[in-house]
């Protein structure tokens, strides 16, 4: 009996709606078009996208419904075949130019399906960095990166904003700011969601108020996350 109770709370727990990770896409959509083309993009199913759009934007459409519309009205086609090789090289060539010299073949792999819905194989991205940047996989190779140097003139010059997202599944989302100087910690917070501009912001300005002063300046990846704070 008690594992009877065991095995239906947890399929209560794990198959509830409450359990479900939490949306990529909390913002607010224009049209009902939008929100499905955002879904597609990003390889949903057409189970999870209704169920995506009943838990997180309150839209009560059916799967037989949502397959006319993107089969038919938006004509919606996920392309099968790899990306060209020119699209492919222009985006490494602008990955290397910035952080992205730092990554290896498999997380350059998840950046350009992921960052430029791209459609390309680990071997691909392998040949060509040993192409582009051959210097680049030698080192990671040797395991001898050349790190750049961080520079910081003094405290409230530069704050860094960033958020964690390994949680967010479970409906942790932690959002965090530090000095670049000092590493003092300027805020830590957990909510529902860190992809919510207005809440990140609101840490920001409460911050800002808390201390009396704001930095010369904010330093903070390009999700739309920070565009509040990009405004400010």
């Amino acid at each position: 009996m008690k594992y009877c109770l065991v095995a239906v709370y947890l399929f209560i727990h794990f198959y509830s709606t409450k359990a479900l990770p939490t949306s990529p896409f909390l913002c607010y959509f224009a049209s009902l078009e939008d929100c499905i083309r955002s879904y597609w993009s990003v390889g949903y199913k057409y189970t999870s996208i209704v169920i995506s759009l009943a838990t997180y934007h309150g839209i009560q459409i059916s799967l037989r419904q949502l397959k006319y519309l993107i089969n038919v009205k938006y004509n919606l086609r996920r392309r099968r075949s790899q990306s060209t090789a020119h699209e492919i090289r222009r985006a490494l060539c602008y990955e290397l130019n910035g952080p992205g010299c730092l990554l290896g073949y498999r997380a350059m792999t998840r950046c350009l399906r992921t960052r430029y819905n791209l459609r390309v194989s680990r071997d691909t991205v392998m040949r060509l960095l040993k192409e582009i940047d051959p210097a680049g996989v030698a080192q990671r190779r040797a395991r001898r990166l050349q790190r750049r140097i961080y520079r910081c003139p003094g405290p409230n010059a530069t704050w860094h904003i960033d958020g964690y997202d390994k949680l967010t599944r479970f409906g942790f989302g932690i959002s965090g700011c530090i000095d670049g100087y000092s590493r003092r910690i300027i805020f830590l917070q957990v909510s529902y969601s860190n992809h919510d501009p207005s809440l990140i912001a609101g840490y920001f300005m409460n911050s800002v108020e808390q201390l009396g002063g704001c930095p010369r300046t904010v330093l903070t990846d390009c999700g739309t996350e920070n565009v509040i704070i990009a405004a400010l």
